[in-house]
């Protein structure tokens, strides 16, 4: 159990220094009484321990604290016995003798390579794929403003960490969003509700879904700044702990070059997501590799090619390589976008698929590099066939 962080959250840590965000919600001064600085668990908490004292910051302000890291003993200073204040590389502002679950407090993890996708699924039947992929082993889920399908999973997410069964709390899943191209003139306020509809303090990853506003002529100057605005305001809600990671969904080489080129923010660290499979893969490789130095994560979307790899267009080496590896053909194309250090979304209503899909994860060192050149052969640079929306039009 850990202090309940309802004042103020979450900083970045090297191994001598503290940086810590104060979120952006209102509070009276009294609520504020100590800084606590936490490092590693042990048992034997050092003597002498620092409690800093601060003023209480200014509303939306970030207010920047350097200390060396120590131990705290929540027994002395909390009146809460036999509990030990833990947080690696942590910084917490808390109120004397609050005490809650863990589970509430945002997570450092890594985004789980393969993702449940969302898209077309509604009501019960996004309700019932999610409980089948959660007892599966699913642990990273993907919904989007637009797909109208974020309530369903908010309350199904409820249901899982109230169910008595198991364990899974929060920060044992990796949520993804994305704010609509019809919000992009209030991209604060639509976030907010995605965090209200899907019933939870932060998301682990928020992404501006496409690089335009609906209902505009793609060579509107509008789009550009409209997204360049969104992304201040995804830094901010960043820095405020409403969100883990940021990102872009749908943004060519040039739209991400402009977040780098026209805003202070950059784009360090940053998830794209994006159409990929065997027809269409060069623009995720050229993003991946020009923007490397920014440790650009992809996360590749309709993999299947929209049917293509399941129906008779699929490539009859790929049945070879199939059938030669033990896997099935989905499998295979999987395991090669995994190969790529790119993360995946995957969607089935069946549990079966859902189940095989998962296994790829285990199989990226099955393929051989013949086998990957072989599905790379598939297209050439010359005629790569994107299937999906098209944003390589968008100004």
């Amino acid at each position: 159990m850990n202090l309940n962080l309802d004042v103020a959250l979450i900083g970045d840590v090297d191994l001598f220094h503290v940086i810590a965000i104060f979120r952006c919600r209102p509070w009276k001064p009294s609520d504020l009484e100590r800084v606590i600085l936490a490092s590693p668990y042990t048992t034997t908490p050092p003597q002498n321990l620092p409690i800093m004292t601060l003023d209480p910051p200014t509303i939306g302000t970030t207010t920047t604290v350097h200390a060396k890291l120590s131990y705290i003993d929540c027994t002395k200073e909390f009146n809460s016995p036999g509990h030990m204040f833990l947080a690696r590389g942590s910084l917490y502002i808390a109120r004397r003798s609050t005490i809650m679950s863990s589970a509430n407090k945002p997570p450092t993890q890594s985004m789980p390579s393969i993702g449940l996708g969302t898209f077309k699924l509604k009501g019960e039947a996004v309700q019932q794929v999610l409980r089948d992929a959660i007892r599966i082993g699913y642990r990273h889920i993907d919904t989007a403003t637009i797909y109208r399908n974020e309530k369903d999973i908010g309350d199904v997410l409820q249901e899982t960490y109230s169910d008595p069964s198991n364990t899974l709390t929060r920060s044992d899943f990796w949520i993804t969003s994305k704010l609509s191209p019809y919000d992009m003139r209030k991209p604060r306020e639509s976030l907010m509700q995605t965090l209200r509809s899907l019933q939870t303090e932060y998301l682990d990853l928020y992404l501006i879904h496409w690089p335009a506003v609906a209902r505009k002529a793609a060579s509107s100057p509008e789009h550009k700044r409209l997204r360049l605005e969104a992304w201040k305001v995804l830094n901010e809600a960043k820095r405020e702990g409403l969100l883990r990671n940021i990102g872009v969904s749908n943004f060519t080489p040039q739209h991400i070059q402009e977040l780098i080129d026209e805003t202070e923010y950059g784009i360090q660290g940053v998830f794209v997501q994006m159409e990929t499979h065997p027809w269409y893969w060069r623009d995720a490789f050229e993003i991946q590799n020009r923007f490397q130095e920014h440790e650009v994560r992809i996360v590749g979307y309709a993999l299947l090619a929209e049917g293509r790899l399941v129906g008779e267009n699929c490539p009859k080496f790929l049945d070879e390589v199939s059938k030669r590896r033990g896997l099935s053909v989905v499998q295979v194309v999987l395991a090669w976008a995994l190969s790529k250090n790119w993360g995946v979304l995957v969607r089935s209503e069946r549990e079966e698929h859902l189940r095989d899909n998962l296994e790829a994860t285990r199989l990226v060192d099955v393929l051989t590099p013949e086998d990957i050149a072989l599905i790379e052969s598939i297209s050439t640079s010359e005629k790569e066939e994107k299937l999906c929306w098209d944003p390589r039009f968008v100004k």
